[in-house]
């Protein structure tokens, strides 16, 4: 319902757009003025480049609506591999003032998850 509502307002702020570059670009016609078809033109671009984006997110926007849906109850943290690093081997990567305050604590163990 939210997706609905969103195109639905994209598609009437496209209107609208479209609407108002006609009318600029009739005014232009009528006063014989430089200046109002540029804006019309100027209008009308804003509406298609609108319009292109919103093809161009439609195949994005369904995928991550089909990530939300998927059920990620089968991975467990256990099957992921796992490499650890000693405190000792931390520190080097640390800045000096940082390196300091972890050589004072006790050692400690990192994990983290290989990619």
């Amino acid at each position: 319902m939210f997706t609905s509502l969103i195109v639905l307002a994209i598609f009437v702020v496209v209107t609208a757009l479209v609407v108002w570059a006609l009318r600029l670009m009739q005014k232009a016609i009528e006063q014989q003025e430089f200046s109002l078809m540029l804006a019309g033109c100027l209008v009308a671009t804003a509406a298609a480049a609108i319009m292109g984006v919103c093809f161009m997110m439609s195949d994005y926007m369904g995928y991550v609506s089909q990530l939300s849906q998927r059920s990620y109850t089968t991975h467990t943290f256990s099957e992921l591999p796992i490499w650890e690093i000693q405190a000792e081997e931390a520190i080097q990567f640390t800045t000096p003032l940082h390196r300091e305050t972890l050589q004072k604590r006790a050692p400690q163990t990192f994990a983290t998850v290989k990619p």
